[in-house]
């Protein structure tokens, strides 16, 4: 079983095989201690950690100088290090003054590209539960799986589902519980894992769905919708409950708002917080504590996980992420992407959530805190997640933050531990397979430096991870986030020599395809002028080409910044006349309008402004089109009819709601065709572009797929 990891080229601290005994077994450790007086037990395994230590997640104790043999993926013997040999062939780890627990778990990520998976096996986390999931995602999981792609086990939810309008445009609405039915359903054959729910959806739609997920056999989790008290939700079978948002309700007394979550949606619940922020009220005045109790018990009466996320809710107190909370040690490791959404969330946080609601929100934490240990002593149970990659929240290393944040809200270091691996197992139905340093269980371990039943600090000590069996030192985990880096590195010297945009141009958008180079554009549109700038370097070039687009009454003007216009359309009686550079004239009959295409993301916001021109009308219009690439060199280009046609709302092979442009040629003898997928979750064109959301272009060729960066 390889798992799709290579056997590491040992060195430093892993001993030596002993080649020249082969097949004669040899001795791990050192004769005397416990079992000298016995002879030594032969034990076939691939893989040995050598006098370790092995931390007891459940009872908090150590095991100490034990070898653990590992065979098939799975822990196949565990013997004290004086008393048990392997086969000389066995690769054989040094564990001594080091300490073993199992692998940690994150049961509420987000893995959005494949270069989350080597952050977080480079912290120690070898199962993730990613709570949106799509097409691709289940691939990778698959791929994992199968040995195909290295990475930590997943398992993963379908798309969210949520009520009418829902939270976020992107997810699944459901407005009528007689669709439940069908989503679910759809969901369960696609092959996800569980079905996640948000906060939107009504008391009557969720029934429905939970009625579906019990008829199918599927789990539901995610955020308890407002209108359902929490106590239905766990008794109506909801298997775990995202964020802790949802426990704050069951202990609310008040008229003036319907819970105390989500502030940044309800404008209620802000006015609320707000007066709280600001003294006028107290917390305590709305808040029965006595309450707490029953909740505890009825959280212990069933099997329902709480997700508290509580290193990720800081994002909304008094205390968030923010430019000071950077870790070098991971961002670097980190999409530029994921940067400038963070950087972006930063720059808005002072509007979004004024310092009065954060200090309310401290308080609504320590509530959701307090009820937390009490459900927790009263046998209820709580899972470790950490919603990554929302802003300042790592892929991997949050886990550990998370870990920490435990502890500051008053968990023993054994109790988080256990929360972050025996629980995830029992939550997986995995108990005595997972979660634990136990003969039979799955070999995802850490091997760490130092006890974290000591100092949860520990955890940031990694020797090494045992991934599906196989080793993975700290050196090679060290070489797959410098390979992110330098990439990461890579583009953003691309992008770093790009030329400035004229002041007032527009937010710029930088992309990179890793066929076609990279682009930055913008687009200004205001009730005076509406253009875009654009500057484009493609794969082989070596200088970039800056250009300017204008659109005005009746006409048309592409610009090379450099030498100046290039061409201008401009509407002549029942045609179009081109003007090119040099004067020469050019007369286009019997077409609605005519545009020039650059292969590159500057043909959507083009395409888009001539939709807009043209009314937006889904019916086919004529357009002369000429495709002269991303230099705007237009010699020797002959233009063609093509038909475009608005073809709305649709979804991405992702299966990423979107909204798609497509042209195609007017002769059912050419297949000449240019489309173009942007997310509808902005509200405009212009936002999608420039809002990170996935971009997807066809010119006939393929698909192109551009990365927004920044």
């Amino acid at each position: 079983m390889n798992n799709g990891i290579r056997k590491s080229n040992m060195s430093g601290r892993v001993l030596r095989q002993l080649s020249s005994i082969t097949p004669i077994a040899i001795l791990l450790s050192a004769c005397g201690g416990e079992g000298a007086d016995q002879a030594p037990a032969v034990i076939d395994a691939e893989t040995v950690i050598a006098d370790v230590a092995v931390v007891d997640v459940e009872t908090g104790q150590l095991r100490a100088g034990r070898n653990i043999f590992l065979a098939g993926g799975e822990i196949a013997a565990i013997e004290p290090s004086a008393s048990s040999l392997a086969p000389g062939d066995a690769e054989i780890i040094d564990g001594t003054g080091r300490y073993l627990i199992p692998g940690l778990a994150d049961m509420h990520g987000h893995i959005s590209t494949p270069d989350a998976l080597p952050l977080y096996l480079a912290a120690g986390v070898t199962t993730v539960r990613d709570m949106w999931g799509e097409a691709p995602t289940l691939k990778l999981r698959d791929d994992i799986a199968a040995g195909r792609v290295l990475g930590p086990q997943m398992v993963v939810a379908g798309r969210v589902i949520d009520g009418a309008p829902p939270v976020n445009a992107v997810m699944e609405a459901v407005s009528d519980p007689e669709d439940a039915d069908a989503i679910v359903k759809a969901q369960v054959e696609a092959g996800y894992d569980l079905v996640k729910i948000y906060s939107h959806m009504s008391r009557e739609v969720f029934d429905a769905v939970m009625e579906a997920a019990q008829k199918y056999d599927i789990e539901v989790s995610g955020h308890v919708p407002t209108d359902v008290p929490i106590e239905h939700a766990i008794k109506s079978g909801m298997k775990t409950s995202e964020h802790a948002l949802a426990i704050i309700g069951a202990f609310l007394q008040s008229d003036e708002a319907p819970g105390l979550d989500l502030y940044v949606l309800y404008s209620d619940v802000r006015k609320f917080l707000s007066r709280i922020g600001r003294g006028e009220t107290s917390l305590g005045d709305h808040i029965d504590e006595g309450r707490i109790e029953g909740l505890a018990r009825l959280s212990a009466e069933h099997e329902h996980w709480y997700v508290p996320t509580l290193f990720a809710i800081r994002n909304f107190s008094s205390n968030p992420s923010s430019p000071a909370t950077i870790d070098p040690k991971w961002h670097r490791s980190v999409p530029l992407s994921i940067r400038a959404q963070w950087e972006a969330s930063w720059r808005q946080r002072a509007a979004l959530y004024p310092m009065g609601l954060r200090r309310a929100e401290d308080q609504v934490q320590e509530v959701r805190i307090k009820a937390l240990r009490a459900i927790h002593e009263a046998g209820g149970r709580i899972l470790v997640g950490t919603d990554a990659p929302v802003p300042g929240v790592y892929w991997g290393g949050a886990v550990i933050e998370e870990i920490r944040a435990f502890g500051d809200a008053g968990f023993s270091n054994r109790e988080v531990l256990y929360a972050a691996t025996r629980e995830a197992a029992n939550y997986l139905g995995k108990a005595g397979k997972a979660g634990e340093v136990i003969v039979g269980a799955e070999a995802d371990l850490v091997l760490l430096e130092a006890n974290p039943l000591e100092d949860l600090a520990a955890l940031h000590e990694v020797a090494g991870i045992v991934r599906g069996g196989q080793w993975l030192s700290r050196a090679e985990l060290d070489n797959m986030l410098d390979d992110l880096a330098r990439r990461y590195d890579q583009e953003e010297a691309l992008l770093s020599s790009d030329p400035l945009f004229a002041e007032g141009s527009g937010r710029p958008a930088d992309f990179i395809s890793e066929s076609k180079g990279a682009v930055r554009v913008a687009l200004k549109a205001d009730d005076n002028a509406r253009s875009i700038s654009f500057a484009v370097k493609e794969s082989e070039a070596d200088e970039w080409f800056a250009g300017q687009i204008e659109f005005g009454e009746g006409e048309t003007i592409y610009r090379s910044q450099a030498g100046g216009p290039i061409a201008a359309i401009r509407r002549k009686g029942e045609g179009l006349t081109i003007h090119w550079e040099g004067a020469r004239e050019q007369q286009v009959d019997d077409t609605d309008a005519a545009i020039i295409l650059t292969n590159t993301p500057v043909d959507i916001l083009t395409v888009e402004q001539l939709n807009i021109a043209l009314g937006r009308e889904q019916e086919a219009r004529s357009v002369m089109v000429w495709r002269c690439g991303a230099r705007l060199d237009c010699d020797g280009v002959v233009p063609m009819c093509m038909s475009l046609v608005d073809l709305g709302a649709g979804r991405l092979d992702s299966g990423v709601l979107s909204r798609q442009m497509q042209l195609q040629a007017c002769s059912e003898q050419e297949s000449a065709r240019f489309s173009y997928w942007v997310s509808a979750g902005g509200s405009s064109w212009r936002a999608s572009v420039s809002s990170g959301n996935p971009l997807q272009m066809d010119s006939g060729k393929g698909v192109t797929n551009w990365r927004r960066i920044r």
